[in-house]
């Protein structure tokens, strides 16, 4: 989804959540100075291996490690036949699962102290990363990037975020909360189905806000499952342990 397409939802966003555009563009500009100067150029986003596959995403919802152990156990596949990409803490249960993502989408905001720990120590084993910035990240960004950075080996592949409108070294897929940005970079890299676990969005566990961000995630999902049925494309698929 370009930023014409994307900016509609975007200005909604912020109306409705009442986020500032402007500090938005100043983490963007801080997580593109830093990038620009401390990581290879990703103009040619390493991520065609999506393209035509089977792609799992996992959200960071409770229930993700149960889900995941009966998908698996229904499926009987692999990890290694699949595209894993996940949202920022869930690959903390991925990896206690031993099961190091392909790709993580996050903010660096995780729901447990260690989650970040466990990005990191993902990404230094190949996980590609894609770090998002918006306007109240910054303390993260700044907190983080210089351990990514000190992670980093000539393999490592940092993808830069953003929900603004994107300076030239970053990018913007489309999407609002971590696990429905995976969904739209699976949907952007051409992925033949997306399957989501670990997708709760009538959590009762979660504040009046975070509701409110699911109920947007879900949202947006929706319009991406309704564009691909339109195109002919298989259905966005959600898992749950009862399915």
């Amino acid at each position: 989804m370009n930023f014409k397409d994307w900016a509609p939802y975007y200005d909604k966003i912020l109306a409705v959540f009442g986020f500032s555009k402007e500090n938005d563009e100043k983490s963007a500009a801080c997580l593109s100075d830093y990038v620009r100067q401390h990581f290879p150029p990703a103009t040619d986003v390493p991520l065609f291996e999506i393209r035509g596959r089977e792609v799992i995403v996992c959200g960071n919802a409770p229930s993700l490690k149960e889900e995941w152990k009966a998908w698996s156990l229904r499926e009987q596949k692999k990890p290694s036949d699949l595209v894993v990409i996940a949202a920022d803490g869930a690959a903390s249960v991925l990896m206690k699962l031993n099961i190091c993502p392909n790709v993580i989408v996050t903010d660096l905001d995780g729901r447990h102290e260690d989650d970040v720990d466990f990005e990191i120590d993902a990404y230094s084993k190949g996980a590609i990363i894609l770090i998002h910035a918006h306007g109240d990240n910054l303390d993260k960004l700044t907190r983080y990037l210089p351990i990514l950075k000190q992670k980093s080996s000539k393999d490592s592949v940092l993808i830069p975020t953003c929900q603004c409108r994107p300076p030239n070294n970053i990018y913007n897929f489309g999407g609002f909360t971590d696990g429905d940005r995976c969904v739209f970079l699976a949907e952007a890299f051409k992925a033949e189905t997306i399957t989501l676990l670990g997708f709760d969005f009538e959590d009762p566990d979660v504040s009046a806000f975070k509701k409110k961000k699911l109920n947007c995630a879900r949202h947006l999902i929706q319009v991406l499952n309704d564009k691909r049925i339109r195109d002919g494309k298989n259905e966005i698929r959600y898992f749950r342990k009862s399915n």
